[in-house]
């Protein structure tokens, strides 16, 4: 009887004891002592963990289906092509730019060329029967000349009729005239130091004269007194 009576109440602290710990740690009777199934709840967990697995073999599957398709190479096929395409177009642009603003340049310095040309050619064919301003001795002829701009059929002694003064290129040039009998029986050195304006003063002076207009080396003439120019 002392045994029963002193059991009991044992018993009661430890059932006590453990339901404090129970309450304490925050986790549920067991399902066994709440006469409660586990069965269901293991079915719900087999079958998220089941979905969520088919979910990623769903999008691994697609992901191989689109990379084995070709799908990326051909966008990165496409973008590259597209870029040199891009590419070509701008430098077929430039390129064209550039050849007409060549074809514009080319174009100016041919026609400035011309009215150079021009000009030069008016001068000489315009000029014959002009005064001289003063006339110049050939003191030597200078080497490879036989431009086409250049006097011609001179010698050292001749006498020339300078026209203009410092022109042709870089300015050493003097614009020069020399007249000669057509008539071979005439006196050569005569009719060179006689004056050009008394010369051209003939009635026919085309038929009786060879008029010749050129450029001469400044450095290859002498000038001569004024007064020979008057006689």
């Amino acid at each position: 009887m002392l045994f029963i009576t002193t059991a009991i109440p044992k018993a009661m602290r430890t059932a006590a004891s453990l339901m404090s710990r129970r309450a304490a740690s925050r986790q549920p009777f067991s399902p066994f002592l709440l006469g409660q199934s586990v069965v269901p709840r293991q079915q719900h967990l087999q079958r998220r963990c089941f979905s969520e697995r088919g979910t990623n073999n769903n999008k691994k599957s697609r992901w191989k289906r689109f990379l084995s398709s070709g799908t990326p190479e051909i966008v990165i096929g496409t973008g590259l092509l597209a870029l040199y395409v891009t590419d070509q177009c701008l430098q077929l642009i430039q390129a064209s730019h550039r050849q007409d603003a060549f074809r514009q340049l080319q174009a100016a310095v041919d026609a400035d060329e011309t009215r150079n040309q021009k000009k030069q050619l008016n001068t000489i064919t315009t000029i014959p029967n002009e005064e001289a301003l003063f006339q110049c001795a050939v003191r030597r002829i200078p080497k490879l000349f036989d431009g086409t701009m250049s006097l011609m059929n001179v010698r050292p002694g001749d006498v020339v009729d300078v026209l203009e003064e410092r022109c042709g290129p870089d300015g050493t040039y003097n614009l020069c005239r020399t007249i000669r009998p057509k008539n071979p029986t005439e006196d050569y050195s005569t009719t060179t130091t006689l004056s050009s304006s008394s010369l051209l003063q003939d009635s026919k002076p085309s038929a009786n004269f060879d008029v010749s207009i050129g450029w001469f080396p400044i450095s290859c003439l002498e000038k001569q007194a004024t007064n020979d120019v008057s006689n």
